[in-house]
């Protein structure tokens, strides 16, 4: 790769970065994730912000990183590509953190079946989520809804109750799949503590963990509404 073409791969890759970086950041703002999951206990929504800072802290450590690294680089352009190719896989990294991008790997399901008399809450998928995350989830997906930091989970209606994800809507007696991706050194210890998760939700209904060697989720459809935050 000669230095022309260098120096345009790594403009082009900086500002996809800047911007991902941008709008994860932009994402943490707590009185919206109050007004937009009202019906969610307080310590999910504490727990909500505090790994939207942890993913903030993520993105703005690998920015800097990549800073030093285009220092570096400009240093030496004319040398090997191993610098550019590191900033590359950092870019696919971001993407799939952004939920820009397909994935799939080793990881678990979660399958909630209450049934029509007992409807599925924002709340326990808040609770799942947050679980996930904490077991060191790299990409986590509600019903083929990609969930990211701008993914918003609220409850609607009463008589006929709803939960809206990613601005599409869906009933609340109906069945959802939760599907998160893992290292393979994280996924034993999440699989045991989402058993103890699985084993609290089951009073409600029907709740099963399966882990599987491959799970795909998709990346966030371009007609939802949490990818039009990203234009």
């Amino acid at each position: 790769m000669n230095k022309l073409s260098k120096t345009i791969a790594l403009s082009v890759v900086l500002l996809m970065l800047g911007f991902l970086i941008s709008m994860q950041i932009r994402s943490l703002n707590p009185r919206k994730l109050l007004s937009t999951n009202d019906n969610a206990e307080f310590y999910m929504l504490q727990e909500e912000v505090m790994n939207l800072m942890r993913e903030n802290s993520i993105l703005t450590e690998q920015n800097e990183r990549l800073s030093v690294e285009l220092n570096t680089l400009s240093d030496d352009i004319a040398g090997d590509d191993t610098h550019l190719n590191e900033i590359l896989q950092q870019k696919v990294q971001a993407e799939i953190f952004a939920g820009l991008t397909d994935v799939s790997g080793a990881g678990l399901e979660i399958l909630l079946q209450y049934g029509e008399d007992t409807p599925v809450s924002s709340g326990t998928l808040l609770v799942v989520i947050n679980e996930l995350r904490t077991a060191g989830a790299l990409a986590i997906s509600v019903s083929d809804e990609r969930v990211v930091a701008l993914t918003e989970i609220r409850d609607v209606g009463s008589e006929q109750p709803r939960i809206i994800i990613n601005g599409n809507s869906y009933s609340a007696n109906s069945e959802f799949s939760i599907k998160a991706i893992f290292r393979e050194d994280d996924l034993s210890r999440a699989t045991s503590l989402m058993n103890d998760v699985v084993t609290q939700l089951s009073s409600y209904g029907i709740v099963t963990l399966n882990g599987f060697d491959q799970v795909d989720i998709p990346r966030l459809s371009e007609y939802s509404m949490t990818y039009r935050k990203y234009d």
